[in-house]
């Protein structure tokens, strides 16, 4: 930050303690000591100041100035050229240069009249554009310097993965981890380019909080592996991009402090995870020492000593700074702090001041405010999100625009009636003042929306405000959807520019980067609407009864869209010969798991790898336990294909049986306990060494010839690299980050989530291994073995879930205008890697045949891809033809060996009446 040099001329009086002799009164010593630690704790103290303050607030701040309790200043509400003027007053008097930090996460403008703001970081999120993000922490970074900050409380690095947050909000910049760390770190650059430090907050994560520290202490009560690979995963790849700070949360986190204290004054959570753990070298700040999440239990001055002895650097926002450095000095007497601690936190703070003559940035222009406009407009264009379109609306012409809300700006609408069939463009233009606000749509809006749809008229609505504001909505009451986040001038231009364009010069380049919340239902429309034969579902319905009367399952579901619209959702026979089937029942999937949680988790993985990504990678390269071994040389790209030469299975259940069937003592028991924890089936447990020795097993396997072999073993092995990656279950994975937001039901370990039984359809009565009939937990018994979370098996859903993981496959990776894999990435897996070797596989999807038998009709398109499952499951996708369609049994229910389904050909030809609907 300095020269060193300039660092050590500047210590020299405060470290050099008065040399003095034996006769010299030791009152004298210890009165300069105290001196000295004054002096020192001062530096580590900063008040809040305001520019709009009265006199005696300026005295009071010139007076705390002049007799070194403080080290710096937060500014808070006033003017530009008012605080300009302040701090160069209040530098003047310093005898150390004062280190001047602000709140301006968008702009001084969150603190300062007369500015104008950035956009929310959240609508920069929304642009996915990290050059974006540099020029946004670029302007803030030369706003700060022309208003005499040295540090940018920014950026905000919580992942706001609760939609119900009431203080971070649009605050954040998403809840992916890849989005916020590549636009964080571009943010951070960007300051630096201005000599502005950067401040990452709010440790150790406040984004799946439900309260506000502001009024209470917050409780994040995740376990450390779940921390670890989301909450913590973004503050620690700000240490890797050189932030200059980290500002602590008043949090309580059990899992990194099991007695609940707050996080700014736990010495576990600031000293260990943060200082060392992440191995953070900069600057520790508080959040605001006057905040209700942290002052309800500690008095003034205890609360200060308490965080310093927690190992901030710096104490945030202290009211009364004598009471705080007081307290300081008695901790040291106490022994509850060291000198030696005091002086390395005095000479780190420091370190971070600029140099006497330059610390006001004294003559420093105001900023150029036309760079802040340029850059709110291109974020505001860049954002745009179009997150549902039925039927191409967003493809017509021209629009009738309307305007509503509480910010709505009449001059911006077209007069009059919308012309004979025209979409018009509701814009909703909400009140954006801050970004907490509420953009809920009112129920005139709802009832205009639907007036105009009566009337023949499609309604696009543009939501600009809150994007929380269209929770608990269904976004298929508006024939399209489009995101602008906020209502600003910006905003406004950047919609209507984007309506007048002609259609094919209109782009929607924003993808939402936190999940709303917003759980979309089908859009419905009738076979002859999506250029079906109105005949199909009763082709279908005959095909169906045929395998029903035949005893090929008891019952089953098939969901069938096209272009994104249902057309068929339906339920046929029994779950156990008993229950009639629901569509909202669900069933075990058995292998389409491998399409629906482990590939998907493998796409993204893959995508944020350079160079090849996960394809020019061994299996060894995930996984170094299998250094050394043929499994470890294993290439990933041929493990996904099935042509690795791993053997179909192995039937690692048998380990568990003796001779005559019965099961070992140290593999199962019928009750749970600390030896065997892992739940098989209903009373049926798994030692606890089982899922390791299964791995051991696998890495000690010989290879086969490299020709095409369908195996699952490969799929326990990427179960392991992702747990081992993410430091948590698959199932925790999976859900986190595609079924939750995606707002889909499907899920493992159906039971653990509140699932009734009696709406899961039965699978096998197993007489050799679980010695019952299976329901609720999974039939796959490796996928058992491993507490019914598998790599390769595990999933229990409904057919409109698994078609809802499909379409979006045919979307390009996107669902509600949120991205989940992009498009380069799903054509890579989807396509054939060796069909010239007859081997029509992708990665981990299935493909069509060429000729013969196989898992298709035979008559869909090479571009189609799917895959079908053990126990009467079938998922597939044709983008030539823009179908999806699932068939969901339980053909194992009671018997595995009835193999009726494939021999009937049951699922294939239902599929081939689909597609000689649609060429018809």
């Amino acid at each position: 930050m300095m020269h060193q040099a300039f660092l050590f001329r500047r210590l020299l009086p405060l470290i050099a303690l008065p040399l003095l002799s034996a006769t010299q009164d030791h009152s004298l010593v210890d009165s300069a000591a105290d001196a000295h630690l004054r002096a020192m704790f001062g530096q580590c103290i900063m008040v809040a100041a305001y520019s709009n303050g009265d006199a005696a607030h300026m005295d009071q701040l010139a007076d705390w100035t002049r007799n070194g309790l403080v080290g710096g200043m937060i500014w808070m509400q006033g003017g530009p050229e008012r605080q300009r003027q302040a701090i160069n007053r209040l530098q003047k008097l310093a005898e150390q240069p004062l280190l001047m930090a602000q709140d301006a996460e968008w702009g001084a403008a969150m603190r300062l009249d007369s500015l104008s703001r950035l956009p929310w970081p959240l609508t920069l999120g929304a642009t996915h554009d990290s050059a974006l993000a540099w020029r946004y922490g670029q302007a803030l970074g030369a706003e700060s310097k022309s208003l005499g900050i040295h540090v940018n409380f920014s950026p905000v690095v919580d992942l706001n993965t609760n939609p119900n947050n009431p203080i971070i909000g649009q605050r954040a910049i998403g809840s992916n981890t890849k989005l916020v760390n590549a636009m964080s770190s571009a943010m951070i650059a960007g300051f630096h380019s201005e000599a502005v430090m950067a401040c990452a907050k709010h440790f150790p994560g406040h984004g799946d909080s439900d309260s506000d520290s502001h009024k209470g202490l917050p409780r994040i009560a995740h376990d450390l592996n779940r921390l670890k690979a989301l909450e913590l995963n973004p503050f620690a790849h700000a240490v890797k991009a050189s932030v200059d700070a980290v500002m602590v949360a008043h949090l309580a986190v059990p899992a990194m402090d099991s007695t609940g204290t707050a996080a700014s004054i736990s010495k576990p959570i600031v000293s260990y995870w943060l200082r060392d753990s992440l191995g953070f070298e900069g600057l520790i700040f508080t959040d605001a020492m006057n905040m209700k999440g942290l002052t309800q239990d500690l008095s003034p001055g205890e609360l200060e000593a308490q965080a310093f002895i927690a190992g901030n650097d710096i104490l945030l926002f202290v009211a009364d700074p004598q009471a705080a450095i007081d307290a300081l000095v008695e901790a040291v007497h106490e022994g509850r702090i060291s000198f030696s601690e005091v002086t390395e936190r005095f000479q780190r703070v420091m370190a971070h001041k600029p140099p006497k003559h330059d610390a006001s940035h004294a003559g420093m222009p105001p900023m150029d405010r036309k760079l802040m406009d340029n850059l709110s407009l291109a974020i505001a264009q860049g954002a745009l999100t179009l997150m549902h379109d039925d039927g191409g609306i967003m493809e017509q012409s021209t629009y009738h625009v309307i305007t509503m809300g509480n910010r709505a700006v009449a001059s911006l609408a077209d007069p009059g009636e919308p012309a004979d069939g025209q979409a018009v463009a509701l814009l909703h233009m909400a009140d954006s003042k801050n970004p907490w606000q509420q953009a809920k749509l009112s129920a005139d809006l709802l009832t205009a929306s639907e007036a105009f749809q009566a009337a023949g008229h499609p309604v696009v609505l543009v939501q600009m405000g809150n994007p929380y504001g269209l929770r608990s909505l269904d976004l298929h009451r508006f024939d399209a959807v489009v995101l602008a986040y906020e209502n600003t001038t910006f905003t406004q231009q950047a919609v209507l520019d984007m309506l007048e364009l002609s259609p094919d010069q209109r782009t929607f380049p924003g993808r939402v980067p936190v999940n709303l919340g917003i759980h979309s239902t089908w859009s419905k429309a009738s076979l002859s609407q999506m250029g079906l034969a109105e005949n199909t579902l009763d082709r279908v319905n005959d095909i169906v009864m045929e395998g029903l009367n035949a005893g090929a399952y008891p019952g089953c579901q098939i969901f069938l869209a096209r272009h994104g619209k249902q057309v068929i959702n339906q339920a046929w026979g029994s779950l156990d010969g008993k229950l009639p089937t629901q569509v909202d029942d669900l069933y075990d999937v058995a292998s389409l798991t491998k399409i629906l949680a482990t590939v998907p988790l493998l796409m993204q993985d893959h995508q944020t790898r350079g160079d090849g990504g996960l394809l020019t990678l061994t299996m060894e390269d995930l996984l170094p336990h299998l250094l050394g071994t043929a499994v470890g040389e294993l290439s990933v790209k041929d493990v996904l294909a099935h042509q690795s030469g791993l053997p179909a299975w192995i039937p690692f259940f048998q380990d568990g049986l003796d001779s005559n069937g019965e099961w070992k003592a140290n593999y199962l028991q019928s009750e749970r306990s600390d030896s065997h924890p892992i739940q098989v089936a209903q009373h049926v447990y798994a030692g606890r060494h089982w899922p390791d020795s299964i791995q051991e097993q696998i890495a000690s396997l010989t290879m086969l010839s490299q020709t095409y072999r369908y195996s699952d073993l490969g799929y326990y092995l990427f179960q392991r690299y992702l747990e081992s990656k993410h430091g948590m279950g698959l199932d925790a994975i999976i859900a986190s980050a595609w079924f939750e937001p995606m707002g889909i039901g499907m899920t493992y370990l159906p039971l653990d989530h509140g699932v009734d039984l009696m709406t899961i359809a039965p699978t096998e009565h197993d007489e050799l291994f679980r010695k019952q009939v299976i329901r609720g937990t999974v039939h796959d018994p490796g996928a058992a073995i491993m507490g019914g979370v598998g790599g390769h098996a595990g999933l229990f859903a409904k057919a409109s879930d698994v078609a809802r993981m499909m379409q979006l496959y045919l979307d390009g990776g996107s669902y509600m205008g949120q991205s989940y894999v992009d498009e380069a990435t799903l054509k890579a897996f989807t396509a054939c890697v060796a069909c010239e070797d007859g081997n029509r596989r992708g990665l981990g999807f299935d493909r069509p045949q060429e000729d013969g038998p196989g898992p298709t009709c035979g008559c869909v398109s090479p571009l189609s891809f799917g895959h079908t499952g053990f126990t009467g499951t079938f998922a597939w996708a044709d983008p030539e033809t823009g179908t999806v369609l699932v068939f969901l049994s339980n053909r194992v229910y009671p018997d595995a060996d009835n193999w009726k389904i494939s021999h009937m050909d049951i699922r294939t030809r239902i599929q081939e009446v689909v597609q000689q609907s649609v060429l018809n």
